[in-house]
């Protein structure tokens, strides 16, 4: 039931299709108004519904400030259109031990940080300031080590329904000029805090390409491998069965084109384009089925030196320029936005939510102290 407010009591469901509807910044003050609604939005089926139901999408871009080698997060409105000021996350305060080396997601709201400094894993929801250290298993390192690959795959089992990280880790040694066979794979379940690890052999997956935005659809992770830039193929991972399947990409690509992936419009994506033509044109292929591909748009022409770092549902394109400027490209009416000065800049198009980071047990000990 709602909040007994004397004679002007409002239905249940009324009551949750208007909280549906505010921010999570409202959502968090309202949480003290009664213990009813402290529980409704912590209540699963309330959660799913607010965040579909939520239509403020926000960008986060990945940068690195000029005046030193730290990476930052802004996060901007897609207001900052009408020249609204961004706000910025300082990792500092969020009690980082370093800036992420890795950004991946998002997934409901939640994004994955990796720093490669500390070989360490964080969530984070920056809507509701919840910043989760991971235990991080050590993989069985093999003899001599010189160097190691790092590769993430963010996503949802949705026959759990728990939440999971694949971290695939393969191994270089520099004396044989060569990649060890087997790929250490780590598996975290955020339900149980723990990891799963185990070995597998996978061809040369240094040859992944990272994604342009969280390639994660349907229970299934997605990454994009390639020998010298071309013969594009699909390497996917599926969440709840725990294996690897390896894929084709889209079909007659020449030695000439070069791809990312991505999401769009519901679908996983390759985005290719020939980088020595004089105008310059991107080509949208969607997945329809695993290893089936359909083109869905071209996009352009672009300036010849706009390297693609995410895509909009309506098939605008956000680009850096020469490595500082990002702009976004509008493909409708064929022109550049430009968002400002961000060096290196990655985008991640973002919907808030109130999703936890926390595993259910710390959600469960959390709730049995409010109760009692």
């Amino acid at each position: 039931m709602a909040c007994d407010n004397g004679n002007n009591q409002v239905p249940e469901d009324v009551t949750k299709e208007i909280l549906s509807r505010l921010t999570v910044k409202s959502l968090l003050r309202f949480k003290c108004v009664c213990r009813h609604w402290y529980f409704l939005m912590k209540n699963s089926s309330f959660i799913t519904k607010h965040h579909n139901t939520t239509t403020n999408s926000r960008l986060i871009i990945q940068h690195h400030h000029y005046n030193n080698l730290n990476r930052a997060i802004p996060i901007l409105s897609e207001l900052i259109f009408s020249s609204m000021p961004p706000v910025c996350y300082n990792f500092d305060e969020l009690e980082m031990p370093n800036n992420p080396e890795y950004v991946i997601g998002p997934l409901n709201g939640i994004f994955c940080l990796y720093g490669r400094d500390e070989d360490r894993i964080f969530l984070w929801n920056p809507a509701i300031r919840e910043l989760k250290p991971v235990l991080v298993l050590p993989p069985k390192l093999p003899p001599r080590v010189d160097r190691v690959y790092h590769f993430f795959g963010f996503g949802l089992d949705i026959i759990s329904n728990n939440l999971k990280v694949v971290w695939l880790r393969q191994f270089y040694n520099e004396e044989i000029q060569n990649i060890y066979n087997d790929t250490s794979v780590a598996l975290y379940n955020l339900s149980t805090d723990s990891w799963k690890l185990f070995e597998i052999h996978l061809d040369a997956i240094s040859s992944i390409i990272e994604s342009l935005s969280n390639t994660y659809m349907n229970g299934v992770y997605y990454w994009m491998t390639t020998e010298n830039f071309y013969n594009f193929k699909i390497l996917s991972f599926d969440m709840h069965n725990e294996n690897f399947q390896e894929l084709p990409g889209p079909p007659d690509i020449t030695e000439s084109q070069f791809g990312f992936l991505a999401t769009y419009n519901g679908s996983i994506v390759m985005i290719l384009y020939y980088p020595q033509e004089v105008e310059k044109y991107f080509e949208i292929w969607a997945m329809e089925e695993k290893g089936f591909w359909i083109k869905q748009l071209t996009v352009g022409p672009v300036l010849d030196n706009l390297c693609p770092v995410g895509i909009r549902d309506n098939g605008d394109l956000f680009g850096t320029i020469n490595t500082s400027r990002l702009v976004l490209y509008n493909n409708h009416a064929t022109e550049i936005n430009n968002l400002g000065h961000y060096n290196s800049s990655k985008v991640f198009i973002y919907k808030e939510s109130l999703v936890s980071v926390k595993g259910r047990k710390e959600c469960k000990e959390r709730n049995t102290m409010v109760q009692a």
